[in-house]
């Protein structure tokens, strides 16, 4: 599935006072021109490479904030790059691609990408997902009546410090993958329906794009849970969504 175009009021504004750097990885001088142009004039600062090998040594050099990626790069490819900076880096990625299939869209998102967009795209619709996985990175303000700790059997999240911990070993979480437990957290127990999920994480322009959220509950089982085919703490209620509690607490519980 093709994403769809977004509305003017679906993009957002870069964040007062802060200046971000975006890296355009892409070896199609056209697009990275677009792309950088289009970045520019929102505000940002953009640096642009052509190849795969150039874009992790300017990682390593110094992390920008966000880096948009073109898959069919010379050298090493786009999909490599990607698992590369992951294995490094919590840096956010989206992906940028000529491809437009549901099953290379989950193939990305699986090696550690947070957004997929498909060329050809418009400057409304880039802006608004830059926007959109910028604002998932910023460090969440503390809403009126979380505690600063919750705990759920094994696994710790410190809101103060945005740290999580299962049997007191820190588990690394990509800055989506933090949003998307956190909302499950501070509603433990209760069942969150799919949409409220995209929409309070992701945001309202991505209602129908429910493989999202199943790869990011796949990858955050695989971080959290000690059998990521019989969950202990994230729970799927079937044709509904997910629930995050502790299962084996309640197991115990059950007379």
């Amino acid at each position: 599935m093709c994403v769809p175009p977004l509305n003017d009021n679906e993009t957002g504004s870069p964040v007062p006072g802060v200046k971000q750097r975006i890296l355009v990885v892409d070896d199609d001088p056209m697009i990275s021109k677009l792309v950088s142009g289009t970045l520019l004039k929102e505000g940002f600062d953009v640096d642009t490479v052509n190849d795969g090998l150039k874009a992790l040594e300017f990682i390593d050099a110094g992390s920008p904030n966000l880096v948009i990626l073109d898959l069919m790069l010379p050298g090493v490819n786009g999909y490599e790059v990607c698992r590369r900076i992951r294995e490094r880096s919590q840096i956010p990625i989206i992906i940028l691609s000529g491809i437009c299939n549901e099953v290379e869209k989950v193939k990305c998102l699986d090696l550690g990408a947070d957004d997929y967009i498909s060329k050809p795209f418009g400057a409304r619709e880039l802006l608004a997902r830059v926007h959109a996985v910028l604002r998932r990175a910023k460090p969440p303000e503390m809403r009126a009546l979380t505690p600063p700790l919750i705990r759920v059997g094994e696994i710790d999240l410190d809101f103060k410090q945005r740290k999580v911990t299962r049997n007191g070993i820190e588990v690394k979480l990509t800055p989506t993958e933090y949003s998307l437990l956190q909302e499950l957290a501070v509603n433990s127990g209760k069942v969150l329906a799919y949409a409220y999920l995209l929409e309070h994480v992701w945001g309202p322009q991505y209602q129908n794009e429910k493989e999202y959220l199943h790869v990011f509950i796949g990858r955050l089982r695989a971080k959290l849970e000690a059998d990521k085919a019989n969950p202990r703490y994230i729970i799927t209620v079937s044709a509904v969504g997910y629930e995050f509690k502790d299962t084996a607490a309640s197991a115990e519980q059950t007379p």
